[in-house]
């Protein structure tokens, strides 16, 4: 259970989700919370869609970014036709997982990350033909009542003077 209500770490942005029961994370594991839903889009009709729907942009998932960057590492070529977006608008599909908000420049608060997945019991969350998906995953445990935080990017890993400085402080270990 998730309330969503104003962010304590940064006011700025709104609102954020709290979790309303601790969830613990076995050491070098990740718990399944929730789907990033929503109807997904190729490359030109989200941004044809973006233009009359600036909200889309804000709330938007490029889907398949793990397998861009798989694909980019081994030199594959990557045109605009591999982009997959998800319209993760809270007010219109009813996506909570809409509110995580970014820890990108604040890495000590990220508890979770996206989890790019196929073929699963789950593949009706974002309507995709193709049968991946998005999940949200908390990578540590969370308190009772503690805002959720995630990197908004896929396999971009931490500095390693960071991960060093997260694990004493988080006691887990980076793979």
């Amino acid at each position: 259970m998730y309330m969503i209500m104003p962010s304590e770490h940064f006011p700025e942005v709104g609102l954020g989700l709290f979790a309303l029961s601790s969830i613990e994370v076995p050491l070098n594991s990740v718990v399944t919370l929730m789907p990033y839903a929503g109807p997904q889009y190729n490359w030109g009709d989200w941004h044809a869609l973006c233009r009359h729907q600036w909200m889309m942009q804000v709330y938007g998932l490029n889907s398949n970014a793990c397998s861009l960057e798989e694909q980019r590492m081994q030199g594959g070529n990557i045109s605009r036709a591999n982009h997959t977006y998800i319209d993760g608008r809270p007010d219109v599909h009813g996506n909570i997982a809409a509110y995580i908000n970014s820890s990108i420049d604040h890495l000590l608060l990220t508890n979770c990350d996206f989890e790019e997945r196929t073929n699963g019991k789950e593949e009706y969350f974002t309507r995709n033909v193709k049968g991946t998906y998005v999940m949200v995953c908390a990578t540590r445990s969370i308190r009772f009542g503690e805002e959720l935080f995630i990197k908004y990017s896929f396999n971009r890993p931490l500095p390693k003077c960071l991960q060093k400085t997260i694990s004493q402080i988080w006691r887990f270990e980076f793979c």
